[in-house]
């Protein structure tokens, strides 16, 4: 419950001298007959962070980093810019002085890719001994989301989800029991209908975006791309009942007519509605809002049944190094970065993130931290169900097809099966070229 507020200083305080020690052992392992990062001459990469210097998540990195440098001596990785966007960053590849590593949203992966600038991790550490067993340990869609025609772009290190939150006091005063995991729409309609009273209390508040489409969708066992990575699938029969389900929620009297799709409201925060679609990055306000409330994975298709979870993340890149030096001290740094214990760490700090590592959520560092914020653990414990829209050079230009046609049809300016038609033909001529 979000009265047991937690002290993160306090738990850090605790568990800080084991995890630094548990970071340490994890350097230990390099690749096959090869020198460990650390050699007996200095090397200095630079890192720059796609987030501002006084960012939480910032900060978090540039301890990380920090951890590295410590245990990794004479190697040592140097922050060098914050704010860094994509744009800042392919200009600096364009004028040939790019960063040696770089964070970067996942899904700028494959765009940064297409410059050439960029290392193929899987094709770098091919020859590291223990790379075989920290791949197979990032939950799978995180990975295959992190690719591009075959090639890791980008190193998974952190990513957050979006499940259902509910408020305790509006369940309780309609009778009904807590939502379990594995509940389905059905479920989740009946509940919203029986608590709410419209105007003064909606069941749920509907975000008529992509983010939100695919969420929904992904139960159904549906997602952006076929097996193929050649097909955009968001005019399938599951695609098209998920958007009428959307759609359904204003008719139905559970969500307000007047959709939301450019920002969290303030309604759940405000007692205004007895659900919540959100991230855990979003946990800190509601308890500020002083309400009762708890979390619950997201209601699962009647009859496909798929428990997934819709993800966004950071990834970290490493640059096309000439000197061999500096490129295995990036490597390193990367496989630091994602090493379970290092995401156990980040992730405890933040309170907003969730590990892309099944060894992170069983260290003792993530299992204490989910004791002490068990709202947050249920956001953690959906980690292996997560999902992602791929890294796609065009993947901006597809989502904001398929926001309008989401848009469209929850204003019911256009049909559902009209509307998804034409950002199935726009979003398959954008694949098509970025395939060529």
């Amino acid at each position: 419950m979000n009265e047991q507020s937690v002290s993160r200083r306090r738990y850090l305080a605790a568990a800080g001298g084991t995890l630094a020690a548990a970071i340490a052992a994890a350097c230990g392992s390099g690749e096959q007959g090869a020198p460990k990062a650390a050699g007996t001459q200095p090397v200095q990469i630079t890192w720059w962070s796609n987030l501002g210097d006084q960012h939480p998540e910032s900060k978090t990195r540039v301890q990380i980093i920090e951890e590295f440098n410590a245990t990794n001596r004479p190697v040592e990785v140097v922050p060098e810019a914050f704010g860094a966007n994509l744009t800042k960053i392919k200009t600096a590849i364009a004028s040939d002085t790019p960063p040696d590593t770089y964070f970067i949203a996942w899904r700028e992966g494959a765009e940064v890719f297409l410059t050439g600038a960029v290392a193929d991790l899987d094709a770098e550490l091919k020859g590291h001994r223990d790379w075989g067993e920290q791949r197979k340990d990032i939950f799978p869609l995180m990975l295959d989301t992190s690719m591009w025609k075959g090639k890791l772009t980008s190193m998974p290190i952190y990513t957050n989800n979006s499940l259902l939150l509910w408020n305790v006091e509006h369940l309780q005063k309609a009778g009904l029991r807590p939502p379990q995991t594995g509940w389905t729409w059905n479920d989740f309609k009946d509940q919203a209908k029986r608590a709410g009273r419209p105007p003064d209390l909606w069941g749920f508040e509907l975000w008529a975006d992509s983010s939100s489409f695919m969420s929904w969708y992904g139960t159904t066992g549906g997602r952006l791309l076929d097996q193929t990575g050649k097909k955009i699938t968001i005019n399938s029969p599951e695609a098209k009942e998920t958007a009428q389900f959307m759609l359904d929620l204003g008719r139905q009297g559970i969500s307000p007519e007047k959709r939301i799709s450019t920002g969290r409201s303030q309604l759940f925060i405000a007692a205004g509605s007895v659900f919540e679609d959100t991230g855990p990055y979003r946990l800190a306000n509601i308890r500020d809002g002083g309400i009762k409330f708890d979390v619950v994975s997201r209601p699962v298709h009647p009859t496909k049944k798929v428990r997934r979870a819709q993800n966004g993340g950071h990834n970290l890149v490493v640059s096309k190094i000439k000197d061999t030096a500096k490129l295995k001290a990036g490597l390193a740094l990367a496989k630091f970065m994602n090493k379970g214990v290092s995401q156990a760490k980040i992730c405890a700090i933040l309170g907003t993130a969730i590990p892309v590592n099944r060894s992170a959520l069983q260290t003792k560092e993530l299992q204490e931290y989910g004791k002490q914020d068990p709202q947050w653990k249920v956001f953690a414990d959906e980690a292996p169900h997560s999902d992602r829209s791929p890294t796609l050079p065009s993947i901006v230009k597809m989502l904001a097809s398929l926001d309008k046609a989401i848009n469209d049809s929850m204003s019911q300016k256009t049909g559902v099966p009209a509307a998804l038609d034409e950002a199935q033909r726009e979003m398959q001529q954008l694949l098509d070229a970025d395939l060529a």
